[in-house]
């Protein structure tokens, strides 16, 4: 019973998974499937817990889409690699990530997934506003005298409303 309890929950999990994680085969290199899709949440969910533990707070992680390629390498140097990008679409950011390995190799794809998923604990419609925020600041504080400075004690907390 419990152990039908807990397949049903990896195959849910595998599920969620898969709508994030694309995988393209073209050589059919030997690949455990749900290696993969358990690996993906696993190194996702260490990532969070990380920076839940670092912040003292609940951390979410912002989904993405990952698409592993294998028979897959950089063409200028032939290294495998793993890459990030950030489509714009109408005023919001699309996330997608690449990782892109020779053969299947489960510690070289959780390792990409947690530098991935930590590139975007902070989703990229955010920076807009952290850019702004920061822009704000340092026009404020340029605007201030060395005098005034020294009166002034610099603050790095984000200023009340």
């Amino acid at each position: 019973m419990i152990r039908s309890h807990l397949l049903s929950l990896i195959l849910v999990l595998s599920s969620v998974a898969c709508a994030q994680l694309r995988i393209e085969n073209p050589g059919k290199l030997p690949l455990p499937q749900d290696q993969a899709v358990l690996g993906y949440r696993i190194a996702r969910e260490q990532v969070a817990h990380a920076l839940s533990e670092r912040l003292g707070r609940s951390t979410r992680l912002p989904e993405f889409t990952l698409t592993l390629k294998l028979s897959c390498e950089d063409p200028s140097n032939g290294d495998e690699y793993f890459s990030t990008d950030e489509v714009r679409q109408g005023k919001k950011f699309h996330n997608t990530g690449l990782i892109c390995m020779r053969s299947w190799d489960l510690g070289k794809f959780m390792y990409g997934v947690m530098r991935i998923s930590e590139r975007w604990a902070i989703e990229p419609d955010r920076y807009v506003d952290l850019l702004q925020e920061a822009m704000r600041r340092v026009d404020q504080l340029a605007s201030i005298s060395v005098d005034g400075l020294r009166k002034q004690p610099l603050s790095f907390a984000p200023p009340e409303p």
